[in-house]
């Protein structure tokens, strides 16, 4: 039996006795060395034995570096807060978009806000805040975007809180530009015939189209927003003889002229310098119900206009004047326009297309009128 059986008991026996095991006593890996002792090979003795480390499988190797929270720790300074060098790469002035749809934005250094607003095409900037809108008139558009051609644009005579735009046609070139087609009528009465109206159409309707070539009228009320300067353009193509086609453009302007158009009837164009005799020397507009002229509106197929025992600028007309239909007509055949030019210098070498009765009346293909 072994000696360490016996001196197991002996500790048993003993109660308090506390056994001290001696290294070097002879052993082999098949033999149990005393407690807290372990076969040494090398020796084949018992020895004390250390402890083991332990095997922490899951540390990383001391090359595998920084772990992700010491990087963060390392960029944010344990702190959180992002230093100097990547806030500056961060969201600019522009993040948030503050010009809005009809803009682009770019950060300036020269504006108080840091950034800056660029208008879309067509559209001008806001007076009191950022962003931009859509202009009042074709003379505003001009000068916020002094490149903007001829050509149909959205407007918004009367604010952009009132919601709807009125499209119309801008002459942005001719005598400095900025002109808002108000009316337009044209040869074809099919087309023309429509702007024959009552007085409450007349002031309230858009009425055809004011792309090129198709008759077109501006609701009245807005005309005397559109006049800023209080200017007037009325613009001719004379109708050649031969086959019907256009001649050059005539420009005859008037100035001073102020349009009132009242809810109930009665609308004016006072006050006018008129060298051409545009307005056929009246201040009173007459359409179908309303005016001092409304025989002459009612009796010759003419649209609403400034009628003086009828006209010498006659947006449509019959009578017989025309066999088939009513038309545009003027009997301005030998007054210069804004250039110098005639109804002949314009047809030439053609001739002018005479009214059929053979009067002083010549035809216009087509006849528009622009305020500014």
């Amino acid at each position: 039996m072994s000696r360490w059986f016996w001196v197991g008991v002996s500790f048993l026996l003993g109660g308090c006795f506390a056994p001290n095991y001696p290294e070097g006593v002879a052993c082999s890996q098949a033999q149990t060395c005393p407690p807290g002792q372990r076969c040494d090979p090398a020796s084949s003795t018992c020895r004390v034995s250390a402890p083991e480390p332990a095997d922490d499988a899951g540390a990383a190797p001391d090359s595998a570096g920084p772990t992700p929270a010491d990087a963060g720790a390392a960029r944010d300074g344990g702190g959180g807060a992002v230093d100097a060098a990547a806030s500056d790469a961060g969201p600019g002035p522009c993040a948030d978009a503050p010009c809005g749809d009809n803009a682009s934005c770019s950060v300036s250094d020269d504006a108080p806000e840091g950034y800056a607003c660029t208008c879309a095409a067509g559209f001008v900037p806001r007076a009191a805040e950022p962003g931009c809108r859509l202009p009042r008139s074709c003379r505003e558009l001009l000068g916020a975007q002094p490149d903007s051609g001829d050509g149909v644009y959205s407007l918004a005579p009367e604010g952009e809180a009132a919601g709807a735009a009125l499209a119309s046609y801008c002459d942005m070139s001719t005598d400095g530009g900025g002109w808002t087609l108000v009316q337009r009528t044209v040869w074809a009465f099919s087309d023309s015939g429509a702007l024959r109206t009552d007085y409450q159409s007349f002031r309230e309707q858009t009425i055809g189209a004011p792309a090129p070539g198709q008759a077109f009228r501006a609701p009245a009320r807005l005309w005397p927003l559109l006049q800023e300067t209080r200017e007037h353009l009325m613009r001719e193509v004379p109708r050649r003889a031969s086959d019907g086609g256009d001649c050059g453009a005539l420009y005859y302007t008037a100035s001073e002229g102020v349009w009132s158009v009242p809810a109930g009837g009665g609308a004016t164009l006072t006050g006018a310098v008129d060298p051409n005799i545009l307005f056929n020397g009246t201040t009173a507009l007459s359409a179908l119900d309303d005016g001092p002229s409304t025989d002459c509106v009612a009796d010759y197929q003419a649209v609403p206009w400034l009628y003086e025992r009828c006209c010498s600028t006659c947006p449509t007309f019959e009578n017989n004047y025309w066999r088939d239909e009513p038309h545009p007509m003027s009997s301005r055949m030998n007054i210069a326009d804004l250039f110098g030019e005639t109804m002949f210098t314009q047809c030439a070498p053609a001739e002018p297309r005479r009214s059929d009765n053979n009067s002083t009346f010549y035809g216009i293909n087509v006849m528009e009128y622009y305020l500014r």
